[in-house]
């Protein structure tokens, strides 16, 4: 109980991510709670809330997701952006913000901020919605979690990202509530 931050380090370095940015100092908000089930094994599990566009495709609808992995390493990052190429589980008035098509490279969580790494299909997918709606799906749907602020985009590892020739997508991007119905 009395500690109440933990760094990792690696012969006095820092631990890094697989972009090569520090983790840095990690508190209990960077972690995922964890139960242990009736039968002894870890268990995750929590309702989430994942953005998908409306039928008009100008706003983002929240739909509930039940997040239950046992004994994986599927983080809950990693399971929001799966689900939001999946699309929405029930049909009806919401629909795919992301091409089934994209692949997701690596995603990790480190300062409260989200680093998602796609592969170059992200720049090139064909889209139903607006290049603002389809990341701010992403973005809503990742700074849901109590311990991501904000979410940075990456292609094939690079930060410098433009969308379509004009959302730039270089540094971390926050919630935008004025999009959700």
């Amino acid at each position: 109980p009395e500690i109440a931050q933990v760094m990792f380090t690696i012969d006095s370095d820092a631990l890094t991510d697989s972009s090569g940015r520090s983790i840095g100092v990690m508190n209990a908000g960077n972690f995922v709670d964890i139960l242990l089930s009736e039968q002894g094994m870890l268990k995750q599990e929590t309702d989430l809330y994942l953005y998908f566009a409306d039928e008009t495709q100008s706003k983002l609808v929240p739909a509930r997701y039940h997040f239950t992995i046992s004994n994986s390493n599927t983080s809950m990052e990693e399971y929001i952006l799966q689900q939001l190429k999946t699309g929405p589980s029930i049909e009806g008035n919401t629909f795919r913000t992301i091409s089934s098509d994209v692949n997701i490279i690596s995603v990790a969580t480190s300062d409260y901020v989200c680093y998602v790494n796609f592969d170059k299909k992200f720049l090139e997918q064909e889209q139903t919605c607006s290049d603002e709606l389809m990341v701010y799906s992403i973005v809503n749907s990742l700074c849901n979690l109590p311990y991501v602020n904000s979410v940075q985009f990456m292609v094939d590892g690079s930060t410098d990202v433009i969308l379509h020739t004009f959302m730039d997508l270089s540094k971390p991007l926050k919630r935008n509530r004025e999009l959700e119905q």
